[in-house]
């Protein structure tokens, strides 16, 4: 066999080794089949667990919100106190009679509700003619709150003042050095830090909402509108205390009275307390006691298109809740002179019980308080905690927060154990304390998920006895 007919077999079978390699139509098409199918299961995998966690961050959200608003309340509410501890008069027992404000303003002739000129500060479930104050259905609380234990005691009063922008005198004396060693400079000193204790706004030029406690008690609401350029570290010529010397705004006809926000008149504050000792007993001005008030708000967008869900709201102020002043507009705006501010989002629902002495809680849903507007009665006079009603006699409230998520899409409803149906898991508001459960979502005014949430939060400052 010669060597050219061996290297043409060679070269043959090479070259026919070489067209031999790559794959066939069948080996591709499989391979292509096992890619997709890899790729289906991986991409239905990836999906699902992107819509899982999308429907956990729905679940979580309204009860993340509804815990939040809960311990915010409840942290101050359980902190409620207005200082005045009078321990010989029955108007200040139980301690701190006026932590929880349901009026401010005088009562009526029984003492019990709410006279003429009378400012409801707290609501039971907000009623279709209420739908300026808030949304239909929650309630509203006001309290009082010490920020420190500041109090001025009352050295005098200004019997030639203007009645309607009473003056009187403090024994405040900060900065200021020894009796007749002060200058023009420490009395200014004086003041500016008087001004400092009282939350002195130098853009109103008023002080924040305070109250004046005689021996007895009995309280008055002021604010301070003036401080005396003229005010003294070394006092009058008449009494060395009588250093600061301030005007302010009030109401006294009553024993439980007004600041009036809207008038700003008043009278002297002689006519229900008794000032007419200034150096044993003297009547204080607590100047470190705030008040603040919180309550649930709907912003709507009825115009919208596309359709927008309703925004849901706690609101806070810091102050009494006053119905002249602080409003809303019918679609949920904060009208231009409240003060109240959203401090927290995807809150639905805001409900209030309170915890009698008694042991009895009242505006559940098994019962519910008749007095008048639903809130406990704040009369004046000696104290009876055998039974409810008395403002005074409450030792704590139970606070119902319901969350809301934010409207849910189509793939995590689809998702949802808790379909738009009705029954129980139904997409609605849930029934709380005494208001009634909403009414079901549908497709139109979208679907949420929440989460209701009650905490008893007790009185401290009541409980312990001052």
């Amino acid at each position: 066999m010669s060597a050219n007919f061996v290297n043409s077999r060679r070269f043959r079978l090479q070259d026919f080794s070489r067209r031999r390699r790559g794959f066939s139509l069948v080996e591709v098409t499989t391979s292509l089949l096992l890619f997709v199918i890899v790729m289906a299961v991986t991409l239905s995998l990836l999906f699902s667990m992107r819509s899982f966690a999308e429907r956990q961050t729905y679940y979580t959200i309204p009860r993340q919100v509804a815990r939040k608003a809960v311990d915010y309340v409840g942290s101050f509410l359980e902190g409620a106190a207005d200082l005045n501890n009078a321990a010989t008069n029955p108007n200040a027992w139980p301690r701190n009679p006026n932590a929880l404000v349901m009026y401010w303003a005088a009562p009526s002739v029984t003492n019990l509700g709410c006279g003429p000129g009378c400012r409801q500060a707290s609501y039971n479930n907000l009623t279709s003619s209420q739908s300026d104050l808030g949304t239909v259905g929650t309630d509203i609380i006001s309290f009082a709150f010490p920020q420190s234990a500041v109090q001025f005691p009352i050295s005098g009063w200004d019997v030639v003042s203007d009645p309607n922008s009473p003056s009187a005198y403090s024994s405040f004396s900060d900065t200021c050095k020894a009796f007749g060693t002060n200058s023009a400079a420490d009395d200014a000193s004086m003041i500016q830090a008087f001004k400092n204790q009282i939350g002195w706004d130098s853009t109103t030029s008023r002080s924040a909402l305070m109250t004046i406690t005689d021996p007895t008690g009995r309280w008055v609401y002021v604010v301070v509108n003036g401080v005396d350029a003229g005010s003294k570290c070394d006092g009058t010529l008449s009494k060395q205390t009588e250093r600061v010397r301030f005007t302010f705004i009030g109401d006294s006809t009553a024993q439980i009275n007004h600041w009036d926000s809207v008038n700003d008149t008043s009278v002297r504050p002689t006519a229900s307390l008794d000032c007419s000792s200034f150096d044993s007993n003297p009547c204080l001005l607590l100047a470190g006691v705030s008040y603040m008030s919180f309550r649930h708000r709907t912003r709507t967008y009825p115009s919208a298109n596309p359709p927008r869900p309703p925004e849901v709201f706690l609101d806070q102020k810091m102050g009494l809740f006053d119905p002249a002043v602080d409003t809303v507009s019918s679609a949920g705006v904060i009208d231009a002179g409240s003060t109240f501010v959203p401090i927290l989002e995807n809150v639905e629902d805001f409900q209030v019980a309170y915890l009698f002495a008694n042991g009895q809680l009242w505006n559940t849903g098994a019962q519910v308080l008749t007095t008048d507007n639903a809130v406990p009665e704040q009369p004046v006079g000696a104290v009876d905690c055998s039974a409810v009603g008395d403002v005074r006699c409450v030792v704590g409230m139970r606070v119902t927060m319901t969350g809301r998520s934010n409207a849910l899409p189509v793939s995590s409803l689809n998702q949802s154990d808790l379909q738009i149906t009705t029954g129980v898991g139904a997409h609605r508001r849930p029934a709380a304390e005494d208001r009634a459960q909403g009414a079901l979502d549908n497709t139109t005014n979208f679907a949420f998920d929440r989460y209701r949430l009650s905490t008893t939060f007790l009185i401290r400052n009541r409980l312990l006895g001052g």
